[in-house]
């Protein structure tokens, strides 16, 4: 279901956490963590969907690649709400 990404030789920026929107839940994962952990659940994708775009602004999330629904992030987000 899920993808372990090997990001050393994307950037010169060392990335903390992967972030990943599936329907209405959000997934989250350190670089050095084997597995996504379950990081928000909502009652639908929209509002989900909103947060998401609230996190990008404030947190500075990238896009990975082409994927549509997975990010990186220089910052880390632990403490986000």
């Amino acid at each position: 279901m899920f993808f372990n990404f090997d990001l050393s030789n994307f950037s010169n920026e060392i990335y903390s956490d992967l972030v990943c929107i599936i329907s209405n839940k959000i997934y989250r994962k350190a670089m050095l963590d084997k597995r996504y952990k379950l990081f928000l659940t909502f009652k639908n994708a929209t509002k989900a969907k909103k947060f998401m775009a609230k996190l990008i602004k404030e947190k500075g999330l990238l896009r990975f690649g082409r994927m549509r629904n997975v990010f990186v992030s220089i910052r880390p987000i632990e403490g986000f709400k």
